[in-house]
C-alpha cells in the first residue's frame, strides 16, 4: 500500500498495423490500491455477580491472504467497560467501548471498523436450606427455620434479599417416631434478590423425632415378717398427651425380689427388668423398688388388778397378744418379762402402777418379734367398800357392793388413761 499507485507499463508486444497504416505510441497506466477493512470487535463476555471482572478482549477479522494479526497489524485497541465486581445484574449488559488506541496496519494495508462489545453479569447462586431440628415425641413442634448461604462481598440477608421462603412439614405433636425424619419442604415464597443479583437453590430439610422417656418404677411395698409376700407392682410415668400405658405400651416389665415370708426384717430390693415391655414412641428408664419386712410386734400388757386394803397383794400378771399363724407364747418365746409394783398390804386405797420391763423375754426365732410393753396397775380399795372379785361363783349383794363396783370401774378407766406407759 505504501508504494501505491503501481505503474502499468505498456510494450508493443505482438501489436501490429495490418497495412502499415498506423504506428503506436505507448502510454503507461497505474493500479491504485486502497486499504482493506479490518473489523475490531470487543468480545461479548460474561461474569457472575461478585466474581472478578474478566480481562476485556477483542477479535480482529477481515485479514486478506496469509495476513494475520501478528503480521499485518501492530499495537492494540483500547477497551473500556464500567462494570465492576459487584455491578448489579439489573444493569447488565455493560458496554465495552473500543477505541483505536495504538492499533495500526502494517504498510497501511488496512483500515479499522470498531465494534463495541459487552460484559453480561449473571446472578450468583444463594442456597436456601431448611434447618434440621430434633424434637422429643410429644413436645411442641418448633418453628421451622432456614439458612441462606452464598452471599458475596459485604452482602447479607438483610441487604441482598427481600421476603422469605415458605417452609412446610407434616409433623404434628403426636406424630409417631417410626415416621421420622419428617421432610421440611422449601418453596420460594416471596423470597427475591435485590437487583436480581442472585438466584436460589432450595434444599429441603427435616425434623427428626426421638423417643420420649418413660420411668418404670418398682413400688415401695411393705409386709410383716411371716406374712405372705405382696404381689410385686410397678408404676409407669412420663406419658405424653393423651397416651396411657394401655394405648402406648405393650407387654410388662419383669419384677423380682428375693423376699419371702421367712425373711428377717429388712429392706429387700425389687429389681425391675424390661421383660416384654415395649413402646413405639418411648424408651424406658428402670427404677428398682423394694419390699420392707417389718418385725411383728407383740403387745405385753401388765394386768389391771384389784385388791382390798389390808389384804395380800395379788400376784402380778400379764398377757401377750399379736402372735401370727400358729405361734403361741410357749412355741415362739422364751423367758419372762419383769413386773414390779410398790403396792403392799398396808397401802392405802388408790391406784398403783405395775411397771413392766422386758426382762428375759425374747423371740425364739431371732428378730421375729419385737415387744410393746404396756404398764398395768393394782387398784387398792378401802376395806368394806367392795368385795374383791373372787374366783368362785358368788358375789356380795347390796348397795355397798354396787357402789364399790362403780368406783372400781372408774378407777380402772382412770388407770387406762393415765397409767399406760410404753417403755422406749
Amino acid at each position: 500500500m505504501s508504494s501505491s499507485p503501481y505503474v502499468t507499463t505498456v510494450t508493443i508486444g505482438t501489436l501490429t498495423s495490418q497495412h502499415g497504416d498506423y504506428s503506436f505510441t505507448f502510454v503507461n497506466g497505474s493500479v491504485a490500491m486502497t486499504a482493506a477493512v479490518l473489523t475490531v470487535t470487543a468480545n461479548a463476555q460474561t461474569k457472575v455477580y461478585g466474581a472478578a471482572v474478566p480481562a476485556l478482549t477483542f477479535t480482529i477479522t477481515g485479514f486478506k491472504g496469509t495476513d494475520t494479526q501478528a503480521t499485518a497489524v501492530t499495537g492494540a485497541p483500547v477497551l473500556s467497560n464500567p462494570v465492576t465486581q459487584y455491578s448489579s445484574v439489573s444493569g447488565s449488559p455493560y458496554t465495552t467501548t473500543v477505541t483505536i488506541g495504538t492499533l495500526a496496519a502494517v504498510n497501511g494495508n488496512y483500515t479499522f471498523t470498531l465494534v463495541n462489545g459487552s460484559v453480561a453479569v449473571t446472578p450468583a447462586v444463594l442456597t436456601v436450606t431448611a434447618n434440621n431440628p430434633s424434637i422429643v415425641y410429644g413436645a411442641a413442634i418448633p418453628a421451622l427455620t432456614f439458612t441462606i448461604t452464598g452471599f458475596l462481598g459485604t452482602d447479607t440477608q438483610a441487604t441482598a434479599v427481600t421476603g422469605a421462603p415458605v417452609l412446610s412439614n407434616p409433623i404434628v405433636q403426636d406424630s409417631p417416631v417410626a415416621g421420622s425424619p419428617y421432610t421440611t419442604t422449601v418453596t420460594l415464597g416471596t423470597l427475591a434478590a435485590v437487583n436480581g443479583n442472585y438466584t436460589f437453590t432450595l434444599v429441603n430439610g427435616s425434623v427428626t423425632e426421638t423417643k420420649a422417656i418413660l420411668t418404670v418404677a418398682g413400688s415401695i411395698q411393705g409386709m410383716i415378717q411371716g406374712a405372705a409376700v405382696p404381689t410385686l407392682t410397678y408404676t409407669i410415668t412420663g406419658f405424653q398427651g393423651s397416651d396411657t400405658a394401655l394405648t402406648a405400651t405393650s407387654g410388662a416389665p419383669l419384677l423380682s425380689n428375693p423376699v419371702s415370708s421367712a425373711s428377717v426384717p429388712g429392706v429387700y430390693t425389687t429389681t425391675v427388668a424390661i421383660g416384654t415391655l415395649t413402646a413405639a414412641n418411648y424408651t424406658f428408664t428402670l427404677v428398682d423398688g423394694s419390699v420392707t419386712v417389718a418385725q411383728n410386734v407383740l403387745t405385753v400388757t401388765a394386768s389391771a388388778q384389784v385388791m382390798v386394803a389390808g389384804t395380800t397383794p395379788p400376784t402380778l400378771a400379764y398377757t401377750i397378744t399379736g402372735f401370727i399363724g400358729s405361734d403361741t407364747q410357749a412355741s415362739a418365746l422364751s423367758g419372762q418379762p419383769v413386773l414390779s409394783n410398790s403396792v403392799s398390804s398396808s397401802s392405802p386405797a388408790g391406784v398403783y402402777p405395775t411397771v413392766i420391763t422386758q426382762g428375759t423375754l425374747a423371740s425364739v426365732t431371732v428378730g421375729k418379734y419385737a415387744f410393746d410393753l404396756v404398764n398395768g396397775s393394782v387398784t387398792v380399795e378401802a376395806a368394806g367398800a367392795a368385795a374383791p372379785p373372787s374366783s368362785g361363783g358368788g358375789s356380795g349383794g347390796g348397795l355397798g357392793s354396787g357402789i364399790g363396783a362403780v368406783a372400781m370401774a372408774l378407777m380402772l378407766a382412770l388407770r387406762m388413761l393415765l397409767m399406760r406407759v410404753r417403755p422406749r
